[in-house]
C-alpha cells in the first residue's frame, strides 16, 4: 500500500465536531423551516453556518437542495 492510500481516515467526526457540533447529524423538518426563515431574511452563509452548527459547505448543499434560490427568486 502507497503512503497516500491510508485506510485510516484524515479526520474523525469528534475532531468536526469541535468546530462543527451538528456535522453528520440528522437534519430535522424545524432546523429546514428555520434554514428557510433565515434564508429569506438574507442572513449570511457564516452566520447560518454558526447558528446550524455545520460548515458552510453543508449549508449551501441544504440550501441547494431545498431549492431555495429557485423559490424565493434573490
Amino acid at each position: 500500500m502507497l503512503k497516500n492510500e491510508s485506510t485510516e481516515k484524515a479526520y474523525s467526526m469528534e475532531t468536526i465536531r469541535e468546530k462543527h457540533k451538528n456535522a453528520y447529524m440528522p437534519r430535522t423538518n424545524e432546523d429546514d423551516e428555520r434554514l428557510e426563515l433565515l434564508y429569506c431574511e438574507k442572513t449570511p452563509l457564516e452566520e447560518l453556518s454558526s447558528i446550524f452548527g455545520r460548515n458552510a459547505g453543508a449549508i449551501q448543499s441544504r440550501i441547494n437542495k431545498l431549492q431555495l434560490k429557485e423559490k424565493y427568486d434573490f
